[in-house]
């Protein structure tokens, strides 16, 4: 079977929320080895940007945990795009981490 591209067939918030997390990842670039880079976007239900995130450093919080911490309250209902995320569609409702 063959995978359709999520970013080809997406809306185009979606898409721009996509290509967000992409550039948010080239920041970890030489400080996540031998993780890989990873950015996060997290969008309101209104397809707002609520909280973004990388992955900073190898052995430190994933992108969407500082993603999910950014966007607080209103991550409770909010899809999230990430490229490295496990499922690349959007991935609903994320639990809001405890603080």
């Amino acid at each position: 079977m063959r995978q359709e591209d999520p970013v080809a067939t997406s809306a185009p918030v979606e898409t721009a929320a996509m290509r967000r997390a992409i550039e948010l990842a080239a920041r970890g670039l030489g400080h996540t080895s031998p993780n890989p880079v990873v950015g996060c976007v997290v969008l309101d239900s209104a397809g707002r940007t609520a909280g973004e995130g990388w992955h900073q450093r190898a052995g430190g919080p994933h992108a969407e945990v500082h993603a999910l911490q950014a966007a607080g309250e209103r991550a409770r209902v909010a899809p999230r795009w990430s490229p490295w995320s496990p499922a690349t569609t959007p991935v609903a409702p994320a639990p809001v981490p405890r603080r």
